[in-house]
C-alpha cells in the first residue's frame, strides 16, 4: 500500500475517534460500578454489572465481529461509536441496578463491534511491513484515553455530579461519531471466490459461524490465542486485586497510582514494542513481554519487603501486558487470512473478555482458600513457565 499523506490524514481521524471512544469506555469500565452504590446497590451488584457488561459484549460479537469481513470495517465501527456516545443518556436516566444494567447491555453493542473493528481497520491501512508500528499508534490512543478518562471523569462527578459528566461524555462520544463518520472506508477484503466470480461460493461462506470455525482450525492461531488468554487472565486479576493487596501490605497512601505507572508504561510499550517486532519477529518479542508480565507479578508479591517494587512491578506490568498483547494481536493479524481479518480479531476480543473474568475468578478463589500472596505467585508461575515452553518449543522445532 502507498501510504499516502491522504492515507495519513485519514489514519488521524481514526486515532481522534478512537481516542474519544475510548475515554466513555475507560471511565465507564470504572465509574459505573461507582454509580450502581450510589444508586442503593451493593458491591455484588456493582460486580454483576460488570460482568453482564463483558458477557452481552461476548454474544453480539458473534455476529459484530465478523460483520467487518463481510460488510466493511466502517459499517461496525460507526455502529461501535454511536453505541459508546448513546449509552451515557441511558446513564443518564437510570434509577436503579436493573435500568444500569439495561443500559450497560445496549453500551456492549460498542464493546462487541468497535474494539475488532478498529483493529481491522489500523491493519487495512497500515503499510504492510509496518503493521505492528501502526498496531502501536492505535493501542497508544487507548492507553492515553486510560490516563485522561478516569481522572477527568471523577475530577467532574466530584465537583458537579454524575449528570453532568454523563452529558460531558455523550458529547465527547458525538464527537468521535464525527470523525469516525469522516474516515474512508478501506476495501472489503477478497476471498478466492470473489477472486473467481464463483459468487455462491462466497454467499455460503460468509455465515459468522462458517467464518469463526475457519479460524479456529488453523493451528497456527493457537499459540497466538493462548498468549492472548494468559495475558488477559493475569490482567483480571491484576485490575481486580492490586489495588486490594497494596492497601493490606503496605503503608502506600494513594495505592491506585500502581495503574497510573502502568498506564505510562502502557503508552511507552504500545510506541514501541511494536516497532520492534515489525524488526525481529511476533513470536520472539510477544513472549518475552507475556514473560515480563509475569516477572511483574512477582515483584507485586515482594512488595511487602520494600515500596520500590510495586513501581517495578507497576512498569513491567505495563509493558509486558500493553506490548505482549499489541504484538499478539499483530502477530494474529500476519497469521490469518485478510478475509478473516475481523472474524479472528473478533474471536480475540472474545477471548481477552471471558480470560479478564476467568482470572479474577481464579485468583479470587485461590486467595479465598489461602491468601492473595499465594494467588499472585501461582499467577506469575504461570506467566513465565508458558513463554519459556513456547519459546523452547519453537527453537527445537526450528532445529
Amino acid at each position: 500500500m502507498s501510504y499516502t499523506a491522504g492515507h495519513k490524514l485519514n489514519f488521524s481521524l481514526f486515532l481522534i475517534a478512537t481516542f474519544c471512544t475510548m475515554i466513555n469506555f475507560s471511565a465507564s469500565v470504572i465509574i459505573l460500578p461507582l454509580y450502581v452504590l450510589e444508586l442503593g446497590g451493593t458491591e455484588f451488584l456493582s460486580g454483576l454489572q460488570s460482568t453482564i457488561y463483558f458477557l452481552a459484549a461476548v454474544l453480539f460479537r458473534l455476529y459484530l465481529g465478523p460483520l467487518a469481513d463481510t460488510h466493511g470495517r466502517k459499517l461496525p465501527l460507526i455502529i461501535g461509536v454511536f453505541a459508546f456516545a448513546a449509552a451515557p443518556l441511558f446513564f443518564l436516566y437510570s434509577y436503579d441496578f436493573y435500568t444500569l444494567t439495561a443500559a450497560r447491555v445496549f453500551q456492549a453493542i460498542g464493546l462487541a463491534a468497535f474494539f475488532s473493528a478498529g483493529s481491522s481497520y489500523t491493519a487495512d491501512i497500515a503499510p504492510k511491513n509496518r503493521i505492528g508500528t501502526y498496531m502501536g499508534f492505535y493501542r497508544s490512543a487507548h492507553a492515553m484515553s486510560l490516563l485522561v478518562g478516569p481522572a477527568k471523569a471523577y475530577y467532574i462527578i466530584n465537583h458537579w455530579g454524575y449528570d453532568v459528566w454523563f452529558l460531558i461524555s455523550m458529547l465527547i462520544g458525538v464527537i468521535g461519531l464525527i470523525f469516525i463518520s469522516l474516515i474512508r472506508s478501506t476495501r472489503l477484503p477478497s476471498t478466492n471466490a470473489q477472486e473467481t466470480n464463483d459468487f455462491s461460493a462466497y454467499e455460503n461462506n460468509t455465515s459468522s459461524l462458517s467464518l469463526m470455525k475457519e479460524v479456529v482450525n488453523n493451528s497456527k492461531v493457537f499459540p497466538v490465542y493462548l498468549g492472548i488468554a494468559i495475558s488477559a487472565a493475569g490482567y483480571g486479576s491484576l485490575v481486580t486485586f492490586a489495588v486490594i493487596y497494596i492497601t493490606q501490605v503496605s503503608d502506600i497512601v494513594n495505592p491506585g497510582i500502581y495503574f497510573t505507572y502502568f498506564a505510562i508504561a502502557s503508552l511507552f510499550a504500545n510506541l514501541t514494542v511494536g516497532r520492534i517486532s515489525d524488526y525481529i519477529g511476533r513470536s520472539l518479542v510477544a513472549w518475552l513481554c507475556v514473560f515480563s508480565f509475569g516477572i511483574s507479578m512477582f515483584m507485586l508479591y515482594l512488595l511487602p519487603y520494600h515500596q520500590l517494587f510495586m513501581l517495578l512491578s507497576s512498569t513491567l506490568a505495563g509493558v509486558g501486558f500493553s506490548g505482549g498483547l499489541l504484538v499478539l494481536i499483530a502477530w494474529l493479524i500476519d497469521t490469518v487470512a485478510n478475509n478473516l481479518r475481523a472474524t479472528a480479531l473478533s474471536i480475540q476480543e472474545s477471548t481477552i473478555d471471558m480470560s479478564i473474568a476467568l482470572g479474577a475468578f481464579v485468583f479470587g478463589g485461590i486467595a479465598t482458600l489461602y491468601s492473595l500472596s499465594i494467588s499472585l505467585v501461582v499467577f506469575s508461575l504461570l506467566l513465565i513457565i508458558i513463554p519459556i515452553f513456547m519459546l523452547s518449543g519453537q527453537r527445537l522445532t526450528t532445529n
